[in-house]
């Protein structure tokens, strides 16, 4: 085969015969195919359901106690975590009343601030 005169048709056919070359020389670097596994057991068999069926199904599975059961769980939880952080609590407390501030007791001098405008 001779090669064409024309240049797009040259540079096209050197672009083809460097791809084929390419191709060739990638052919030799396969990486090997693994082995095919045998199966040890039946294959699963699958049954197709139509988003009706499937919903369906769910709803007769659900369990309608469920809700109220994990309601039911995390109210308990919650009250025996609040039992545990006022147990902790009361360990700290000392039992003896707060102390007031200075300005709180009785018989404390009154003090009224100047007014702005004097200021």
């Amino acid at each position: 085969m001779a090669p064409p005169d024309d240049q797009p048709d040259r540079e096209r056919a050197e672009r083809h015969r460097a791809r084929e070359q390419r191709k060739a020389a990638s052919e030799r670097f396969e990486l090997p195919k693994p082995k095919r596994l045998e199966r040890t057991s039946r294959a699963p068999e699958r049954e197709i359901l139509t988003a009706r069926e499937r919903l369906a199904r769910d709803r007769e599975a659900r369990d309608s106690t469920r809700a109220v059961k994990a309601f039911l769980t995390g109210l308990v939880v919650l009250v025996a975590v609040l039992a545990i952080a006022f147990g902790i609590a009361s360990a700290f407390d000392t039992g003896s009343p707060p102390k007031s501030a200075p300005w709180g007791v009785k018989g404390a001098p009154t003090v009224t601030p100047a007014p702005l405008s004097g200021q």
